[in-house]
């Protein structure tokens, strides 16, 4: 009954003579196997995607060797897809703070005020660092926006 639309487990209940327990415990029992099923199709689809890209390096293999340029491409590109499907690339938690672990100092300043000459050595270096972290946010965030 649930697979033909029908989710009031009341009325189900009703439907069947049994209790909204009862339905309610079907429902769970389901709903495990739904996930252990999904689970188990990402996981099959997964490795066939990853054999299928295996059998093209294997084939493009020789010819990137020996300089193929095109091939050379095409290697890499399957290596960044099969690294993605594995989850070898996920992103890295990187933590910026100010000093001590503290929030970072913040001035309303615009762009021709700042004088990178009157910051210390530390604060160069915090400065350089919330700015690569800026940056590599932006590039994670286009990245999973896609082309």
């Amino acid at each position: 009954m649930r697979l033909s639309g029908y989710r009031r487990q009341d009325r189900i209940a009703k439907e069947l003579g049994v209790s909204k327990a009862t339905i309610h415990r079907d429902f769970l029992v389901l709903d495990e196997q739904y996930k252990e099923q999904a689970a188990s199709d990402i996981a099959i689809a997964k490795g066939i995607d990853l054999e299928r890209i295996d059998d093209l390096i294997f084939a493009l293999w020789v010819r990137a060797k020996a300089g193929n340029l095109a091939a050379i491409e095409e290697v890499r590109q399957l290596l960044g897809t099969r690294a993605k499907l594995m989850g070898l690339d996920a992103p890295k938690r990187q933590w910026v703070s100010g000093p001590g672990d503290g929030p970072i100092p913040v001035q309303d300043v615009s762009d021709d005020e700042i004088d990178l000459s009157t910051f210390t050595e530390e604060e160069l270096r915090q400065f350089h660092d919330a700015i690569g972290a800026i940056i590599q946010a932006q590039e994670i965030t286009q990245s999973a926006q896609g082309p």
